[in-house]
């Protein structure tokens, strides 16, 4: 798919996704809840995080870790849409990984957070859990290529100072079709 393909008017069609934002979960009052951990997988869960009356959930494999510990490029979407209250957003962190066998690189998901609340100190605090889950290994991260979301740049370049941040073509015209 070309960056241009990323501007089409098709892509902001309201999807079932969509229809589902933001309904109740049954039994849910609000982020006092105890998590079902026994529905998780062993070892996905990382973090169960809180920022005052926030919640943040950092769910991740080892093998995810691993990846995230050796990537030089992240790549982070937020996802609003299908989200049920209490939560707000899906943050979803990726690289490209080499793919020996067929000789390519891959696109492959490293960390999902699921968040209440999307300001600064938010994000801080799920990207400093990132940051310190990367520095148990040799970070080597160079760049990163991040949604257009103002509270999530601001958080980016106070944990990672010396680190190249960017937008993203697809983001940028999604941005713009959501203000037409």
């Amino acid at each position: 798919r070309r960056w241009t393909d990323a501007c089409s008017n098709n892509d902001m069609k309201q999807t079932p996704a969509k229809k589902l934002s933001g309904k109740k979960l049954p039994g849910i009052i609000g982020l006092d809840f105890e998590l079902e951990l026994r529905m998780i997988p062993e070892l996905f869960l990382k973090q169960d995080l809180r920022v005052g009356n926030e919640r943040h959930l950092v769910f991740a494999t080892e093998q995810m870790i691993s990846f995230l510990q050796q990537a030089k490029f992240i790549f982070i979407d937020i996802h609003k849409f299908g989200v049920s209250y209490p939560f707000q957003q899906i943050v979803s962190v990726h690289t490209y990984l080499w793919d020996h066998e067929s000789k390519i690189f891959v696109h492959a998901p490293i960390a999902f957070i699921l968040m209440s609340k999307n300001r600064k100190k938010d994000y801080k605090k799920v990207f400093g859990t990132l940051r310190t889950i990367m520095a148990a290994g040799s970070s080597q991260l160079k760049k990163i290529v991040a949604a257009f979301d103002e509270e999530l740049w601001k958080a980016l370049w106070k944990m990672w100072p010396d680190v190249g941040l960017f937008g993203c073509a697809q983001h940028w015209c999604q941005m713009i079709w959501q203000k037409i």
